[in-house]
């Protein structure tokens, strides 16, 4: 089986699929995620995308480039990052409609509630982020687990969220908490 957070796959009980890859965030990483959302067989395709880990050379053509593949894989995207309009242009010059794109700026939150009004058994999203957006709480939380987290950007010492004191605990007491370490 795949280790935690790199290509798992957990069934919702509303038979949708959930692709973790939340571990790492690399271009290279981003690529292979697309070469297997492409071969996935579903009746819709979702893809919440959190930030690349800075890619060598121009980022510009780069990101474009990138999202001309990612168009030609997923049906819907979702984004919680901060280089969206560099990917957007190359979603929709790949074909991509622009209904599909949704950007909810760094609010992970947001965009679990959008998620789960919209997914439905059969289809497929795949999460994908840098280890310190922790997109491994949007996971937890898809599954109905209690997450009170909402830092940002996250430098905790653990692997997976589920294994974070501060997981249940409210935002301003995990940042006070945060802070004496």
């Amino acid at each position: 089986p795949p280790t935690e957070g790199r290509m798992e796959t957990i069934e919702l009980d509303n038979g949708v699929i959930l692709i973790d890859d939340s571990y790492k965030g690399t271009m290279e990483s981003y690529y292979t995620v697309m070469d297997a959302m492409e071969k996935i067989k579903a009746k819709r395709k979702f893809f919440l995308m959190g930030n690349i880990q800075e890619p060598p050379g121009k980022q510009g053509p780069i990101y474009k480039d990138f999202g001309m593949r990612a168009a030609q894989c997923i049906d819907k995207l979702y984004f919680v990052g901060g280089v969206f309009p560099r990917i957007k242009s190359g979603l929709l010059q790949g074909g991509m409609d622009r209904k599909n794109i949704v950007y909810c700026i760094s609010r992970w939150k947001k965009a679990i509630e959008l998620l789960k009004g919209e997914l439905r058994g059969g289809d497929v999203l795949l999460i994908k982020g840098r280890c310190d957006q922790k997109f491994r709480r949007i996971i937890l939380k898809m599954l109905d687990k209690d997450v009170k987290c909402t830092i940002q950007s996250c430098n905790m010492n653990v692997d997976m969220c589920e294994h974070c004191p501060f997981l249940s605990q409210e935002s301003s007491s995990l940042e006070n908490e945060y802070l004496k370490q």
